[in-house]
């Protein structure tokens, strides 16, 4: 059977060799493609990562399910050093989510606000190195926020104008302050350029 076999794979060498080579061709497509498919899905997850969310969170029980402010918890010494004497951990920073308004004049607009601590930002994301235009806020106390490029369109506002910011408080009351824009920030998500401030941790 196999010399029949191998005697019939011969008989026309024309179609034999163009069967080969098509399907060889197909194989090793296939296979250039599924590694740039895995590739691209690896380098996009970093990217993400890098850019805002950090590889590992750390939450209080709940918080995924109903975001909120009474679902926080204190970043005290001792939990400093229990992260830091994690040799796999390379950087760690707090954060304070929060929604609130953003008004500029006559308009205004919903947004997400993120507290940040600028220099344990830097050790976790990528996010001062997206600014568009102008710079980043130096401390988590200053009056200064960086917004996302198309919020910052969106309130027909520019560098170093004063918007005011509306949010709610812990205690569940209202409150409002100024704050003086000095940077724009284009992260490549049309999402959270669109409705991103962010500010002092402090502050927030």
């Amino acid at each position: 059977m196999l010399k029949l076999a191998w005697r019939n794979l011969w008989r026309n060498r024309r179609r034999t060799i163009i069967t080969i080579l098509a399907v060889s061709f197909a194989t090793l497509f296939s296979i250039a493609m599924r590694g740039i498919q895995l590739g691209t899905y690896e380098d996009n997850i970093s990217f993400a990562l890098k850019l805002f969310s950090g590889f590992i969170q750390i939450q209080a029980p709940g918080f995924q399910d109903n975001p909120s402010l009474h679902k926080t918890f204190l970043f005290d010494g001792p939990l400093r050093s229990k992260i830091s004497s994690l040799s796999e951990v390379v950087g760690y920073a707090p954060r304070v989510y929060a929604d609130g308004l953003a008004s500029f004049r006559e308009n205004s607009l919903g947004a997400a606000i993120f507290g940040v601590v600028p220099l344990r930002e830097k050790t976790v994301t990528d996010l001062h190195t997206r600014i568009q235009v102008g710079r980043f806020f130096s401390t988590d106390t200053s009056s200064e926020v960086v917004l996302g490029y198309k919020l910052l369109k969106n309130l027909k506002a520019k560098l170093n104008d004063e918007i005011v910011i509306l949010a709610q408080g812990y205690d569940g009351t209202l409150g409002n302050q100024r704050f003086k824009i000095v940077g724009t920030l284009k992260t490549g998500s049309a999402d959270l350029d669109g409705i991103a401030v962010l500010m002092g941790l402090s502050t927030l």
